[in-house]
Parts: structure tokens; C-alpha cells; sequence
């Protein structure tokens, strides 16, 4: 397993390079403007009296800075890091509690710069992905064909971009991959250190404690063991429960209030939707949000009802535990979002494609769907319904109002999505030599999206998160 970890973080370490090689090449003038300068364009940010104006230019990439990377959410840790949970008016005081303390934690501690703790970020992301494939799949080797290709795909893409700026989704998979070994090796005090720093990460782990009483409730209804219900849910709720005590504690002792959590959600929690109109913050985001809802949310609220139904006089496994509970957490997410997000889908396949449980989720279907790659009518129906999902998806684009014509660089993640999909389902059919080109290509254009995000990001552009 270690030389099967070695690999796989080194592999790791090599996209890392990739992505910083192409950003810096995009800094040249000339090198911008002969390639990706033809189909896109960077942004900048003027102020004005009323606000500032954000317009388009053809501009190379800016020039690394550390307080470029203070944007959005980074800036609120930032501050949460400096000044702990007073509340003030000043230094986005009023909402910093609906941000949880474990990153800035680890931010202070660490004392490192904003890029610094990008880049430990990064480390921590990879370092997860390469525990979760070598224990959610123990017995397939590392000379896999397929397994080293997926763990590039999985790193590289378009959304993994949140894995290299100072946001606290690293640290989520760090505890949820923790949470994993400690299910699978049936070790509590993993399981429970995994939850405790879960819980103190960030808000939206409620669903993944959520996700695990509702499975514990199905088993109750499948064995009527009241003891055992009562006892699993108290021995794996305890954790969360403690760990959101914790965040409390901390917000309190700073901010003076025990409900200055709820009062900082306020700002957030919008109700549903006036129209019928879906709004997004960039037609970057959106494009990737819109992917989210139709080939994740949805199909992860139909799997998980199939995989409760098949197991409804089955004992259920541990990938199949693990792999409910995270299709639970997206169905949730989901779900959220509609009641709550008054029809603004900003931030969506950040909760949903960069989180650990769709990385749960994808590493224990895929290696379950290439034990049935080979049968010909399964493919032909996952492949029908992979027609069935873009035509609905494409509607859907067609009829709001909002995001423009689809044929523009700015849906480049989305169709990118799109592209591994396909590829992912249909790579066994591809002869060698075209299969490693397409792969390729879309390593190196997702690469090259998520530069393009992050100096979307440095320029203080619209936001995609």
C-alpha cells in the first residue's frame, strides 16, 4: 500500500507542476494572446462611485501576489484567523461565524502565507485522494490500467480549482477520508477523530451526520433492533454533535453570542425561488452548476433510492454504506439548495463535485462499473441515459434566461464534465493509441480552465464559488 500511496501522491505532486507551468506561461503577453487570448479573455475589477464595474480585456495573467489570493471566502478565514468571531461591522464581522474555526486554526498555527497554505491545501487534497483509492479499493494494484488514469482525471478536474486557494474543502476531505478508514477498518477512534474534525470544518458536514442517521434509521426499519438504532446513531452522531459544540464554544468565548452562527446564516438563507428563473454569480460557475444538478444530484437521488430498495433484506457492506451515505449527502445538498437559495445556484458543484463524498462516490462506482465495462447492453443503456441527461441538461440551459449562448469559452468546465463522463463510460471501446490522446486533451484543457479560474480569482472577477 505504501509504494501504491508513494505513486499516486508523486502523480499528484507532477499535475501540481502542470498547473503551475501553465499558469505561468499565460503570464507572457505573446503566449496568451497566440492561444488561449483567441477564445477567452481575462478580467478586471474598477471602482466606481456607486460600486465598481467588472469588465473584460485581453490582458495575460496577473502577477502572483499574496493578497490576490485574499478573495471571497479566503478573505472571511483571513480574518477569522487574525480576529477570531468578534463581531463588528468592519472585516465582514456580521458573517464570519457561518465559516467554522478548524481551518483558520490550522491557518494560525501553521503561520504560513496565503499561497503557503494553498499550497498545503493541495497536499492535503491529494494526500486524501491517493488513502481514499488505496482503501476504498485495497486489492486493486497500482498496475491497474485504469486506476492511475482516474485518480488524474479526478484531481484535474474542472472543479478541483477550490484545492488550490485558501478554502477549507481540503481539511473536509482529510476528516471525511479519516471517516472512511475508520468504517472500513472498523476502528471507532478513527471514526470518531475523523467526525470530531468533520463537525468543527465547515456548516454543510450536518448533511454527512445526517446522511449516516438516516441510514442507521433504514437499517432499524429493515431489523426493528431499537437497541441497535439507538446505539449506533448515539455512537456515530457523538462526534458531530461534540464537534459542533466546540465551534460554538469558540464562537461564543469571541463573539459574546451563542447564536451568532444562526445570525450570520441569515445572510445566506434566501428561501425558494420568486420565479421560475435560476440565476448563478458567473457564467463560469453556472455552467459547472447546471453539470452538478443533472449528472450528480439527480441521478445520486435515484441511486440511493435504488440502493435502498436492493438492500431492504440484504445486509448492507461497507463501500455500500459509505457509498449511500455520500449519495445522501449530495440528494441533500441539493435539496437545500432549492429551499433555500431563492434560485441563485452559486456555489452548488463547490458543495456537490468538491466535496469528499463525490469523490467517495465516483471511486466506488467507477471500479464497480468496470467489472460490467465489457457487457454490451449495459452500456448501451448507461450511454442512453447519458444522451437522456445532456438533452435535459442543454434544455434546461436553453429555456433560462440566464448564462447566454452555450458556445462560448465560459462554458468550457461544463462541457469538459461532459467530456470525462463520456470518456470515463466509454474508454474500454476506444483503441489505445486514440484513447490516450483524448485523455490527454482533456487533461490539459481542464488544467488550463483551472488557471483560467484562478486568475478569475486574482483579478477579483465575478466569483464561480
Amino acid at each position: 500500500m505504501l509504494r501504491e500511496l508513494g505513486v499516486l501522491f508523486s502523480t499528484g505532486l507532477l499535475c501540481f507542476a502542470l498547473f503551475w507551468g501553465v499558469f505561468s506561461a499565460f503570464q507572457n503577453q505573446t503566449f496568451f494572446d497566440d492561444t488561449l487570448g483567441i477564445v477567452a479573455h481575462s478580467y478586471e475589477r474598477t471602482d466606481t462611485e456607486t460600486g465598481f464595474n467588472i469588465s473584460e480585456n485581453a490582458t495575460p495573467y496577473v502577477e502572483v501576489t499574496q493578497e490576490k489570493y485574499l478573495r471571497w471566502d479566503a478573505e472571511i478565514f483571513s480574518f477569522i484567523r487574525d480576529r477570531n468571531y468578534v463581531f463588528e461591522e468592519e472585516f465582514r464581522g456580521e458573517v464570519r461565524a457561518a465559516f467554522f474555526p478548524l481551518f483558520p486554526f490550522l491557518w494560525k498555527t501553521t503561520g504560513l502565507s496565503p499561497r503557503g497554505v494553498s499550497v498545503l491545501n493541495y497536499i492535503l487534497f491529494i494526500l486524501s485522494m491517493a488513502l481514499l483509492f488505496a482503501y476504498l479499493q485495497p486489492k486493486t494494484p497500482i498496475k491497474n490500467k485504469s486506476k492511475l488514469p482516474f485518480f488524474i482525471a479526478l484531481i484535474t478536474l474542472p472543479t478541483t480549482i477550490v484545492y488550490h486557494i485558501p478554502y477549507s474543502e481540503s481539511l473536509f476531505m482529510l476528516g471525511m477520508t479519516v471517516v472512511v478508514i475508520g468504517v472500513l477498518k472498523e476502528k471507532y477512534g478513527l471514526y470518531f477523530f475523523g467526525a470530531l474534525l468533520l463537525a468543527m470544518v465547515r456548516p454543510a458536514t450536518v448533511f454527512v451526520l445526517i446522511s449516516i442517521l438516516a441510514i442507521e434509521a433504514f437499517r432499524f426499519l429493515c431489523n426493528r433492533e431499537t437497541n441497535a438504532l439507538i446505539k449506533n446513531s448515539i455512537l456515530r452522531g457523538t462526534p458531530f454533535v461534540m464537534g459542533y459544540l466546540l465551534v460554538f464554544i469558540i464562537q461564543w468565548t469571541t463573539s459574546g453570542s451563542w447564536t451568532s452562527f444562526f445570525d450570520a446564516h441569515q445572510f445566506w438563507a434566501s428561501g425558494l425561488p420568486e420565479n421560475t428563473w435560476i440565476t448563478d454569480w458567473s457564467v463560469e460557475g453556472y455552467g459547472m452548476n447546471v453539470f452538478s444538478i443533472f449528472f450528480i444530484a439527480i441521478p445520486a437521488c435515484v441511486l440511493s433510492g435504488k440502493i435502498i430498495w436492493e438492500h431492504r433484506r440484504i445486509k448492507m457492506q461497507k463501500r455500500d454504506y459509505l457509498l449511500l451515505s455520500s449519495l445522501l449527502y449530495i440528494s441533500g445538498i441539493l435539496i437545500f439548495t432549492i429551499l433555500t437559495s431563492n434560485g441563485n445556484i452559486h456555489s452548488l458543484f463547490r458543495f456537490i463535485m468538491a466535496s469528499p463524498l463525490f469523490y467517495i462516490a465516483a471511486i466506488v462506482l467507477f471500479f464497480d462499473f468496470e467489472k460490467s465495462a465489457v457487457d454490451k447492453t449495459k452500456l448501451l443503456k448507461l450511454n442512453t441515459i447519458f444522451i437522456g441527461l445532456c438533452i435535459f441538461m442543454l434544455a434546461f440551459i436553453a429555456l433560462m434566461p440566464y448564462g447566454g449562448d452555450i458556445f462560448q469559452f465560459k462554458y468550457l468546465g461544463m462541457l469538459l464534465l461532459v467530456g470525462y463522463t463520456f470518456f470515463g463510460m466509454n474508454y474500454k471501446r476506444l483503441n489505445r493509441p486514440f484513447g490516450v490522446v483524448v485523455f490527454c486533451a482533456l487533461t490539459i484543457m481542464s488544467t488550463v480552465w483551472n488557471t483560467y479560474l484562478l486568475n478569475m480569482m486574482f483579478c477579483n472577477g465575478w466569483t464561480f464559488t
